[in-house]
């Protein structure tokens, strides 16, 4: 009876030995997969964060292309509105003149005619120049006889 109680003991320790290594080597692999998850998830997380910086770099890049040309359509702006503005101060300037001297000194009237047109033809002329800059080929209109 000793020995089988010895064997008995000496299997059930054996077994003991086993279930401790097993219970170790699934203690292993549960923490590796666990590991792996959370390995996993924060990659996935890096991703979305990747992901969201380069929406926000394109975003950004978008922003600078817009107010690049704010800037430029306001600096086209100012320059439309100093041409006209000198060249409508000019003409008013002048028939304001005129209308003041047509009673005392008539033959002002022609010469202040004369300006005025000559001043609305240039601003005219200048804001031509001006869109011209701004139009591309495709959007320019077709020569006309006098171009031709």
């Amino acid at each position: 009876m000793d020995r089988y109680g010895e064997t008995s003991i000496g299997r059930g320790s054996v077994s003991l030995q086993w279930a401790l290594i097993l219970s170790g080597v699934a203690a292993s692999l549960y923490l590796a997969a666990l590991g792996l998850g959370i390995a996993l998830q924060l990659g996935g997380r890096g991703l979305q964060v990747r992901e969201r910086l380069e929406v926000a770099e394109a975003d950004l890049e978008v922003a600078g292309v817009e107010l690049r040309i704010a800037q430029e359509r306001s600096g086209i702006a100012q320059e439309v509105h100093d041409v006209l503005a000198h060249s409508l101060a000019v003409v008013v300037a002048v028939a304001d003149g005129s209308r003041f001297l047509r009673e005392t000194r008539p033959e002002t009237t022609e010469e202040a005619l004369r300006e005025i047109a000559g001043t609305a033809r240039s601003a005219l002329l200048d804001l031509r120049g001006l869109t011209e800059e701004l139009t591309d080929d495709a959007h320019r209109p077709q020569p006309g006889l006098a171009d031709l």
